[in-house]
Order: structure tokens, then C-alpha cells, then sequence
């Protein structure tokens, strides 16, 4: 307050004062002498009660406010302290000494590093460095240890309080995230845990599939091999009872070998027409939509979760390709069995380059289908006419090998609309390609070029 306001206030104050004191004593008439001095003495006592009791009245109204800023701040949401420059806690309310679990007059004097968890202690230290040099607010999350042992999770903000006649000190503000914290664990655990029973389930379900197609191809096998097998085996009686007979026939003889040639390329036929029947009566019931980056990058999890695969995936997935249409869990199996032809191929093949290129991309001669490659360096196919073969039922360059895998795994992919082929690499080794049909135009996440 200014000079001239408090002169006018000292007036107003005075009249006021006056105007008590002559409407309690209207007779009052001008006073001279000691009687004027007595009057400036009681208008003075009149203006000291009159201050007093605005006095009075701000000091309640102070006292109130205090009180309503005290429950405010003791009872907050929120937990608050204020640390000296030593990281000592100097202030607190009452919900900072309920989130950390200490008595609050226990709180004051006490470093509130000390009830830092251990494993957090080096980022408190470098939080509470970043928030002293920082303009303005400087958060992080950490974790706590309470009195009795259980671990909370807070959010913190950090405010320097600066003033000039101290050094800087620090307002914390805790906000409680163990709830989250509690509840996003308790979710990861499930999600963790329907995962593995929905895995365990999908294992019973491919186990019993598996059987199913087991019976299926040997009742169909023996149904469309009876019929050839059993013409081949009268057209063999007949050319063995012409030799014992002497009969000197050959146009005859040469018929019957042509009904075995045909009667057997028939039989030979039946496998992969049964196996064509079988998987697109099951991909018809399973087809999933997938992302195509996804699935690879899982399928090199599963291969390489061991530890003892001694390969190097180089993975060149081309982002944002759309969703397709396929079984995700035989997807992942055809990718493996892929993924182990092309190292027992790097095997073979002494100080070899153990890299195996894994690609995914939109297929150039059709934009409704996404083509995936496995390429290996390993020591490939002697010559074109072998390659061509690598898809046919039987056949096999490994010992023991069934000569099975790629004949099943093609027939799949063209049970559902797509292909697989084999290439020759420029310098060494082979390329498995096959493409897969596009789900309703629908993207994957997409993923970029890099290396495993």
C-alpha cells in the first residue's frame, strides 16, 4: 500500500470513529483543552478496536484457509514431499506417509533415496541429477520398498524450488501405479497362460488331425492302389504263363507290358491326388489371416529357441504387405522343415557360408499373392533334372529321407490357391519359393529389412 492510500484509510478510519463516538454521546458539542484531548484519546481507543477487530475477523478467515489448505494438502490423491538439497524429505503430508508406509512424523529427516527399491537406487540418483538441472517439470516412474517389505510403483515429478537466500530444494510429487502395474502383470501371466493352453490344445487338435489323415491316406491309398496292383498282378500271371506255355508272341506280350506301365503310372498318381483331397478338405476348416512378417519372424523363433541351430538368419520382409490366407501352425512347420533342409544343404558343404535368406514380398505375376523365399548356400541340386524332381513323392538325397516333406507341403500351398517351386542360385545352393493367396486386401503390421 502506497503513501496516499494509507493516508486515505487513516481518514476514513478516523471518521468512522468519529461517528461512533458522537452517535453514543449526540450532546457532544466543539471541545477545547483537555476535554480535545480527551476526545483524540477516545477516538483513537474507538480506531485500536475497530483494527482489532478486523484483526480478528482476518485471523479467523487466515486460520480457516490454513486449515482447509492443510486437509488439501494432507489428503490429496497424491503423495507430496519436499527434499533439501541433501535429498532429505523436510515436508510431507499425510497420504506421501500412507503410499510409502511409514508413520508421517517418521518421514521428516529421512532420505527418501533410502526407501528406493535397490535395482532403482543408480536411476534415482541420475533422475534426481536430470530434475536439479531441468527448467521444468522431470518425471519418471520407479519402484519403492515399503516398511514392511511390499514393493509399490510410483510415477514421480520432480520441481526445483529455487530461491536465491537457499539452496535449491525439490518438490516430489507420488502418484501410485501399483494397481496398473499389479493388474498389467496379472494380464501378461494370463495372456502368457492362454497362450500356452491355446498351443498345448492346437498340439492335441494337430495330433488328432494327424491320426485322422493317417487313417484317411491309408484307406485311400489301399482303396486307389487295390485296382491297379491287382491288374498289374493278372497281366504278370498272363506273360508268365505265355513264357511257360512257349508261346512266341510278342505284339502280345508287349500289350500286357503296356497295360503294367500304364496300370503302374496310375498307382503312382494316387498319391498326390490323395494328399491334394486330404489338405483341401482340412485348410478349407483352418485357414487363418495372417501376417506373413509375423509368421516368419516366429517360425525363426521356434527353429533357433534351442540355441543349437548354428545358422544365420537374414531376414529382407518388405513392409506393409497385406494379410493372407493360410494355417498359421502349418505355416510355422513347412517354414521349419524349410528352414532345416537348407542347413542340413549348409551342412554338406565344408567352410561354407551358414547364412540362410529369408524374403518376403508382393508376387510380380500376381498382385493377389505374397511370395515368401528360404535360400540357402549350401551345396544345392547336381543338375536341373534333379531340381525338377525334389517335389515328387519319394525322392530323396538324403539318407534315411522319406522324400515326403516338400511333396506334402506343396500340395498344401496348392490346396489353398497358392504354389511352390524350386530355383538354382546364381553361385551356389537353391531357392524354395512359394506364394500364398491375399485375405481380403487386409495389411500386416509390415516389417523392415534387417539382420538376425
Amino acid at each position: 500500500m502506497n503513501d496516499k492510500n494509507r493516508e486515505e484509510s487513516k481518514k476514513k478510519l478516523r471518521l468512522k470513529a468519529e461517528k461512533t463516538l458522537y452517535s453514543s454521546n449526540p450532546g457532544n458539542r466543539p471541545l477545547m483543552g483537555a476535554d480535545k484531548l480527551l476526545h483524540e484519546l477516545q477516538v483513537h481507543q474507538i480506531e485500536l478496536e475497530m483494527q482489532n477487530e478486523e484483526l480478528s475477523l482476518a485471523k479467523l478467515a487466515l486460520e480457516k484457509s490454513h486449515a482447509h489448505y492443510l486437509e488439501l494438502y494432507d489428503f490429496a490423491p497424491v503423495g507430496y514431499l519436499t527434499l533439501n538439497n541433501h535429498g532429505i524429505i523436510v515436508e510431507c503430508n499425510l497420504t506421501s506417509a500412507k503410499m510409502l508406509g511409514v508413520q508421517h512424523q517418521k518421514l521428516f529427516n529421512v532420505r527418501l533415496e533410502g526407501l528406493v527399491e535397490d535395482k532403482y537406487k543408480d536411476q534415482w540418483h541420475q533422475h534426481l541429477h536430470l530434475a536439479r538441472k531441468a527448467q521444468d517439470k522431470h518425471s519418471c516412474q520407479l519402484s519403492f520398498r515399503r516398511a514392511n517389505g511390499e514393493i509399490v510403483y510410483f510415477h514421480v515429478d520432480f520441481v526445483v524450488l529455487r530461491d536465491k537466500s537457499e539452496l535449491p530444494s525439490l518438490r516430489i510429487t507420488l502418484t501410485d501405479l501399483t494397481l496398473q502395474k499389479n493388474t498389467e502383470t496379472a494380464l501378461h501371466a494370463a495372456e502368457t497362460q492362454l497362450i500356452e493352453k491355446q498351443n498345448e490344445l492346437r498340439g492335441k487338435m494337430e495330433q488328432a488331425f494327424r491320426m485322422q489323415v493317417a487313417i484317411q491316406t491309408v484307406v485311400a491309398l489301399a482303396h486307389e492302389l487295390n485296382q491297379p496292383l491287382t491288374a498289374i498282378t493278372y497281366c504278370a500271371d498272363a506273360a508268365e504263363a505265355m513264357v511257360k506255355d512257349g508261346v512266341n508272341n510278342s505284339q502280345k506280350l508287349a500289350e500286357i507290358l503296356e497295360v503294367c506301365s500304364q496300370q503302374a503310372l496310375r498307382a503312382g498318381q494316387a498319391i498326390p491326388r490323395i494328399l491334394s483331397q486330404l489338405v483341401k478338405e482340412r485348410d478349407n476348416a483352418t485357414l487363418e489371416k495372417l501376417d506373413i512378417n509375423k509368421a516368419v519372424c516366429s517360425a525363426i523363433k521356434a527353429f533357433t529357441k534351442n540355441g543349437r541351430v548354428n545358422a544365420k538368419f537374414i531376414e529382407h520382409l518388405e513392409a506393409d504387405l497385406p494379410l493372407v490366407s493360410c494355417d498359421g501352425l502349418y505355416l510355422e512347420k513347412m517354414l521349419i522343415s524349410l528352414f532345416q533342409n537348407s542347413l542340413d544343404a549348409i551342412q554338406e558343404v565344408e567352410g561354407g557360408d551358414n547364412a540362410i535368406d529369408v524374403s518376403t514380398c508382393n508376387y510380380l505375376n500376381d498382385p493377389n499373392m505374397v511370395q515368401i523365399t528360404v535360400c540357402d548356400y549350401g551345396i544345392g541340386m547336381p543338375d536341373i533334372g534333379a531340381l525338377k524332381k525334389i517335389f515328387e513323392a519319394f525322392y530323396t538325397t538324403k539318407p534315411g529321407g522319406l522324400g515326403m516333406g516338400l511333396t506334402v507341403s506343396r500340395a498344401l500351398v496348392k490346396a489353398i490357391g497358392g504354389d511352390m517351386w524350386a530355383e538354382a542360385n546364381p553361385t551356389k545352393g537353391i531357392s524354395v519359393c512359394f506364394t500364398l493367396p491375399i485375405k481380403n486386401g487386409l495389411k500386416g503390421v509390415g516389417k523392415k529389412t534387417y539382420s538376425v
